[in-house]
């Protein structure tokens, strides 16, 4: 089966689940795995975190790596043409490795706040919430003030995430620069397999983001994450891996075991397929040589380093994530002090605050490795 049969299949899926959601009490069994789950994957989000930060500062070295073979481009026997081109490029690479490096600090900064945002949610605010002899009209006050609060502490997290924005653009216009002069020296078949082997790259990391993303909706529409589809989204990007094992073991419960088989059958057989070509992108992009190495060099961290942008802009969505999630649990509250049914608000709450905790070491885990003491940090001015 394809995965646009399984994708198909997924959709009906979740129409039916809007129409016909789990019973309360499912809903709450759903919720206690879901919970009892992330408390037995805590490793698995430390790891996943390490190797996040590792990425961070590979695609650092990368890029110096990439400098050094402009310099010796400069350095070498080329034609003065060709050395001036490459030395006007060579300045502005300079500083866009100096950009990132400011803004790999400031993410760490960034982390820092988030962590005690989601902290503070996951603790005395949930632990508010879920107190039944605390009266609605109560609740909805502090709420408003909550939200308010997060509204004015987002703002320092904007500057981190343009900056990501803004390089990412900066980024895209150098290759195209760069490609400018390449393009000058006919790189024929070569290119055109890098270029067949990059559109496969990005239909598989475009398949695996829709199944993820089939997979959050259909956990909405089973009414699992009601409260919490923020916070899974923002674990669906900092831990992909996690987040797919995790949730996919869950939902099962609401879908045919066919279903369940065949969409970890194409996640797994796809992501295999993403590694492969990764793998045969990277070394292609080895058998380069001299000019034809450089282009290759700098495509081969493309990917990579948007994926990595992507991912560590996403802490600075914490806030927002956290305002989304706090009015659909007003929304819940009211309902739950109305009809006084609070087994499935308890079991949500106890979840959404577990989910919270695990973001909050998450983003603790990248701060004590992404550390002043680092290499890349020592001997700049960091703001």
């Amino acid at each position: 089966m394809s995965a646009d049969d399984v994708l198909n299949e997924l959709d009906a899926a979740i129409a039916h689940a809007k129409d016909h959601p789990l019973h309360e009490t499912t809903q709450k069994e759903a919720m206690d795995a879901l919970g009892d789950k992330v408390d037995n994957a805590k490793h698995d989000v430390v790891h996943e975190i390490k190797a996040l930060a590792q990425y961070t500062l590979d695609i650092e070295a990368a890029m110096h790596d990439i400098d050094d073979i402009f310099q010796k481009v400069t350095s070498g026997n080329a034609s003065s043409q060709l050395k001036g081109e490459i030395e006007s490029l060579r300045k502005t690479w300079s500083g866009h490795i100096e950009t990132y490096v400011q803004l790999l600090w400031q993410s760490r900064s960034v982390a820092g706040d988030a962590e005690g945002a989601a902290m503070d949610f996951a603790g005395d605010f949930i632990s508010f919430l879920d107190d039944e002899s605390t009266p609605f009209s109560q609740k909805q006050a502090e709420i408003a003030n909550y939200l308010a609060k997060l509204a004015e502490d987002e703002k320092r997290s904007r500057e981190m995430s343009q900056g990501f924005s803004n390089l990412q653009q900066e980024i895209a216009n150098f290759q195209k620069d760069w490609k400018t002069i390449i393009d000058k020296h006919n790189l024929d078949a070569m290119h055109k397999e890098v270029a067949e082997l990059q559109k496969e790259i990005d239909k598989a990391t475009k398949a695996l983001a829709t199944l993820r993303e089939k997979i959050q909706l259909l956990s909405v529409a089973l009414g699992i994450f009601t409260v919490a589809a923020g916070i899974t989204g923002i674990l669906g990007f900092i831990c992909p891996l996690f987040w797919f094992d995790t949730v996919i073991s869950i939902v099962g419960i609401g879908i045919t075991a066919s279903l369940l088989h065949k969409t970890q059958d194409t996640y797994n057989h796809t992501r295999a397929d993403l590694q492969r070509n990764q793998a045969k992108l990277a070394t292609l992009m080895a058998d380069i040589e001299a000019v034809k190495q450089l282009k290759a060099g700098l495509k081969k961290s493309e990917g990579d380093f948007n994926t990595i942008l992507t991912r560590i802009g996403a802490f600075a969505q914490v806030w927002a994530t956290i305002h989304a999630d706090v009015q659909a649990i007003e929304e819940k509250l009211e309902y739950a002090h109305r009809s006084g049914s609070w087994k499935l608000m308890h079991s949500r709450l106890k979840t959404a605050a577990k989910l919270y905790t695990t973001l909050g070491h998450a983003l603790h885990q990248y701060q004590v490795s992404v550390n002043p003491d680092l290499e890349v940090f020592k001997g700049r001015n960091l703001a």
